[in-house]
Parts: C-alpha cells; structure tokens; sequence
C-alpha cells in the first residue's frame, strides 16, 4: 500500500530513506481494517463550533463534497458566510440533515445552550445525549430598564425644595470626592482593627462629606463625586460582580437603600451653599450594575428640580470641562495609569484642547498615588472604610480619608482639603 502523506520516492531519484518502504503504510492498513465502535463526540458552541465536523458521523454529510487534503481530511471552509450565518444555525442545520430528534434541543427559560454531547453506535443511532447549558448573564442595560420603569410606576416622595443660597462664589466650583465607599462590608475590629458595617458606613461618609461642606465656600456647583464600589457587593449572592465573594453586612437591597439615603441627604445640604450639585456614579468592579440602578434610583428621585444633574455616565470616564480645567473621574481598575493620558486625548479631545489644567481622579488602589504626565495629573484616592479580612490578613495598612478640591475657574485646582477618619472615630 502506498502512501499519499510521505511517498517512498520523490520523483526518479534515490529514495529519501534507507528504508524506501513508508512506514505509514501498516499504520493506514489497520486503520482500514479497523471496525467502527461506539463513540461519544461533542459539539461546544463557546470553543469552535466547526470543531466536531472531523469526529461526529454528521461530519460525511457535511463534508462530503469538500475539498480534501492528501491525507483525506476536508480543507478548511474560507468562506463560511453561505454555509453559516451563525455558530448555532450551522449546528442545527446539520444536526436536522441525520438526527431530526436533535435539532428540538432546547435551553431552559433563564439559560442559554452551551453545547450537546452525544453518544451514538457504529451505525449512527443515538444512544444517549447530554445537554450542557449555562445560566444567562443579566443585560446591565436590560435591567436599568427595568429599575426605572418600576421607579417611574410608582409614586415617589417629592424631593426636597431647598431654598437658593444668596450669594455664591461663580469662579469658584467645589468637589467633594469620595473614594471606594463600600457600603454593606463587614469588618471585624478583633480581626481586621476596625468595625465596620452599613450603619457605621453612613455615619462615617456623612460627617465627613458635611466636615467637607463646611470647609467649602458657597460655589456656582457642587460636585459629589463617587469613583465607585460605592456598595461592596453587586447582588444578594455576597459576590462582587466578576463573582468573588466577600464579606457583606446586610442585605443587599437594605444596603443600597442605605447608600442613597445617604448621597440624597448630601445632596440636601449641599443645596444650600451652591446654586447647583452635580452627582457623578462611577461604576466599580464591586458593583458595576447596583451603581447603574443607583444612579437612575437619583435621578428619578431629583428629576423636578433643576438645581441638581445626576451625570448620565455609561463610558469608563467622565469628564466635565470648568473653566481652563478638564476634571475627569474614574475607578481605575480597566486602564493602566500609562494609558490614561491618551484615553482622555481621545475622550475628550475638545475639553483638553481648549483648558490648561486636567486632572483625573481615580479610586480601585484604596491608596494615596500621583502621577504627573505632560499637561495631565493622575490622582488616586484614600477611602474612609476599613480593611475587610482578606486586606487586612495581606498587609493592607493605608490611610483613611475624604478630599475635598476647590477649583478656580481661571487657576484651575486652588485647595486641597484632606478629611481625616480621626475626626471621626466616635461617630
């Protein structure tokens, strides 16, 4: 038997071995001697969903026609567009052409189908299946939805009116910056050096944002700035939203309850020196989708009044040009702090032409860093919770705090105060 993979001879001249004779050849006899036994093949869809045509028994009617490689095996489909508009409608048409029974398979209500594997004999006939399916992830656009037409269908609490401060300062514009919240952890002093729970998360943040207030002169705006994980867990599961479980206090809709009581009350009493407050959400890897509910439960909440803006922000950062400044805010856990320079060139590529001064504020790290790039400063914040367990258990010791920015319309960023966790340790 000759081989069609490694011939004996390459045209007339001496043989490419010792041994002219292929030793492929006993191992092509056996091949054709071997009789067909019962086998399991898989279809997964996430892998290839073309990579089951060299192993199923569907494969003879599907590549029957093909071109073949020398060794027999079909060529590769250049292109796939007439025989596949999708991965799924290529394995069900084939799948239908031999096993109609198959082609019904379908995913539970709340899961999506994953792959089949099916056992069949030497002649073709199906001897058992096996249906993996995997539970469908919530669309975070779907669900804001979903929050807002519940928030809308029922009657709300009008939102305070807080009558208009006298004068204010309009070269001037206040931000109170609140690092990584954490709403809902739980902390135990005996183990991690400090208490720390949902109660205590609101009492904490709110004599620190109205410490900062105090220190602030009345302003043309006030920004309430949260760089996200502003709740610690994205869910009822005690899981962050990539699924790493943590330490929560609570529950999960109590927590969130919690938080925008909070953030409505500074908005209250930031109304009353400024002639406007300005909320920005920046989604975080704890809570990516709470902090999108949050800010639709917000502006909901304000929606009559015209002295508050809930920033409508879905991209990674968002930016607000004052003046001769460009103040940008973001979590910081998606972009490496060597690229941030260039992303805000783009972004906001107006902004930065037309302002002297841009600075970014950024959470994730739970640390004080600052980072100067030509004509861009990247900042990254203290926050006032503690350490949970696995923080604390790796060394984690940084400083507490809350900052406050006053910035100038022609000066850019002209005071810097810093609000210590000391001042409130008995709260």
């Amino acid at each position: 038997m000759k081989c069609r993979v490694h011939p004996a001879y390459v045209g007339k001249g001496k043989p490419r071995s010792k041994n002219p004779k292929c030793v492929c050849s006993k191992i092509h006899a056996q091949a054709e001697k071997r009789k067909p036994k019962a086998r399991k093949w898989s279809i997964d869809v996430e892998d290839d969903p073309l990579a089951f045509l060299e192993t199923a028994p569907e494969a003879e009617i599907v590549t029957t026609d093909l071109p073949r490689f020398s060794n027999g095996r079909p060529k590769p489909i250049i292109n796939r567009e007439p025989l596949l508009e999708s991965a799924d409608s290529f394995i069900e048409a084939t799948l239908a052409q031999k096993h109609p029974e198959l082609h019904q398979v379908r995913a539970p209500e709340g899961y999506r189908l994953r792959g089949a594997s099916t056992l069949v004999d030497g002649a073709g006939n199906v001897v058992q299946q096996w249906v993996k399916t995997a539970k469908v992830q919530d669309d975070p656009a779907f669900l804001v939805e979903i929050c807002k037409a519940a928030i809308l269908a029922d009657p709300i609490p009008a939102a305070p009116v807080v009558k208009k401060p006298k004068a204010t300062a309009a070269e001037l514009e206040v931000a109170v910056v609140i690092g990584d919240a954490h709403f809902g952890m739980l902390s135990w002093a005996r183990e991690t050096g400090d208490d720390w729970d949902v109660n205590i998360a609101r009492r904490v943040h709110l004599s620190a944002i109205r410490q900062a207030l105090s220190l602030a002169p009345p302003s043309s705006r006030l920004l309430l700035i949260n760089l996200g994980d502003a709740v610690h867990s994205d869910g009822n599961n005690a899981q962050t939203t990539a699924g790493t479980r943590v330490d929560v206090d609570s529950r999960w809709a109590k927590v969130v309850e919690i938080f925008v009581q909070t953030m409505n009350t500074a908005i209250t009493e930031g109304l009353a020196n400024h002639d406007h407050v300005e909320v920005v959400n920046i989604p975080g890897n704890h809570d990516s989708q709470t902090a999108l509910m949050i800010r639709m439960i917000l502006a909901a909440y304000w929606r009559d009044n015209p002295r508050v803006t809930v920033a409508d922000n879905l991209k990674t950062v968002w930016g607000h040009q004052f003046g001769n400044s460009l103040i940008c805010a973001m979590h910081g856990d998606k972009t490496r702090l060597n690229n941030i320079p260039s992303l805000i060139a783009e972004d906001f590529r107006k902004e930065w032409g037309n302002t002297k001064h841009t600075v970014i504020y950024a959470g994730h790290l739970h640390h004080s860093r600052k980072q100067e790039f030509p004509g861009i400063e990247v900042e990254y914040f203290r926050v006032l919770c503690p350490k949970d367990s696995w923080h604390a258990s790796e060394g984690y010791r940084s400083k507490r705090s809350l900052r406050c920015d006053i910035w100038h319309r022609e000066y850019g960023r002209v005071t810097m105060h810093e609000i210590g966790i000391e001042q409130f340790e008995h709260a």
